[in-house]
């Protein structure tokens, strides 16, 4: 569970390999509770299904995503 001191969450989506409208559900879900208690969030090595998802469904510009190489210590 989030609280308001941790410094955000960052979802590792590297090993996913399957994905649907209920993961970008999921994602969103995360997103707005961490919004709410005021820490970050960013998804990484999003596949490219759910970039798709997110871009149909209008939230590629609200959920920040980071490439795979990127990681929590940069």
């Amino acid at each position: 569970m989030l609280d308001g001191g941790a410094p955000g969450l960052v979802l590792d989506l590297s090993g996913v390999t399957s994905c649907d409208s209920s993961s970008l559900a999921t994602a969103i879900v995360l997103w707005q509770h961490a919004a709410e208690i005021g820490t970050g969030f960013v998804l990484v090595a999003v596949p490219d299904r759910l970039v798709r998802l997110m871009r149909v469904a209008g939230v590629q510009s609200l959920i920040p995503v980071c490439p795979a190489t990127w990681s929590a210590g940069s």
